[in-house]
């Protein structure tokens, strides 16, 4: 499992779009399972939000809508554990958004630290390595 390691402010003023939260584009590799299986696979992180992220599965390729995942996060040495559902699937199933769900307050909060980390770094132009 990798860090992310970088970010930048995709903006969400198309009036297509359905998003409640700020979404920022990034790159980082995330563990992520999908039950019953548990089988742990890597996956590219390519946006993130307080609602949900986009990732890219290479090596999983039955990934149906309203799976349930875990997926693990890590930034700067930290590990953020988060549950969610798989509401859209792009392309041969490699690319997935999914929508976090029962996020517990303490989560909550440390993913709200992550965003800010990422909107900072973004802004500044550096790494999070």
């Amino acid at each position: 499992m990798g860090l992310l390691t970088h970010a930048g402010v995709m903006p969400t003023n198309n009036a297509q779009d359905r998003r409640l939260h700020l979404r920022l584009n990034c790159a980082g590799i995330v563990e992520v399972s999908f039950f019953p299986d548990n089988t742990p696979y890597d996956a590219i992180l390519y946006d993130i939000s307080m609602g949900g992220c986009g990732l890219k599965i290479e090596n999983h390729s039955n990934t149906q809508i309203n799976s349930l995942v875990e997926m693990k996060l890590r930034v700067h040495g930290l590990t953020l554990t988060l549950h969610g559902v798989v509401r859209n699937v792009m392309g041969v199933s490699d690319r997935v958004g999914i929508e976090f769900a029962d996020v517990k307050p303490a989560q909550a909060i440390r993913l709200y630290q992550v965003m800010g980390e990422l909107m900072d770094k973004s802004a500044g132009k550096m790494s999070l390595i």
